[in-house]
């Protein structure tokens, strides 16, 4: 059976790919509102990413067209968070009224985020492969 894709863009597919992994959707929840999530749904849709529960509800903005589309209907919920990735909303002219609700993450403050909250073995690989240093594999050349 063949995957279908939501986006057209590979940066877009693979974010949403990446937001489906409970760890990386409860970090993130974790950075935008300092409490625990669980249970994150994630949805596609056409400008932007929605990762939410009853409690919360993320926004990863990925076009402009989302100002016009869903945040009309994703504002109305409880506890909403407006993010982007990449800090390119704060130069486009359709996010100026937003400038104050868009919360830049950087990918490798989640990152971390993750490696440090997870429970997860592959992540404590992760950790452990973070904490080698380059000196212990100095080989003798001469």
């Amino acid at each position: 059976m063949e995957k279908t894709y939501y986006y057209r863009r590979l940066e877009h597919i693979n974010l949403l790919e990446i937001l489906e992994d409970k760890d990386i959707n409860q970090a993130l929840a974790y950075m935008v509102d300092f409490k625990e999530y669980k249970k994150l749904k994630v949805i596609p849709h056409h400008n932007c990413i929605e990762v939410s529960n009853d409690y919360i509800t993320i926004v990863v903005i990925l076009l402009v067209g989302f100002v016009s589309k869903e945040y009309k209907t994703l504002e109305i919920r409880n506890n909403v968070h407006l993010i982007d990735f990449d800090n390119i909303c704060k130069t486009i002219f359709e996010f100026r009224k937003f400038k104050n609700k868009i919360k830049h993450i950087d990918p490798s403050s989640l990152f971390y985020m993750v490696l440090s909250r997870s429970k997860s073995n592959k992540i404590a690989n992760l950790k452990y492969l973070s904490h080698l240093k380059r000196s212990s594999y100095k080989q003798e050349y001469f």
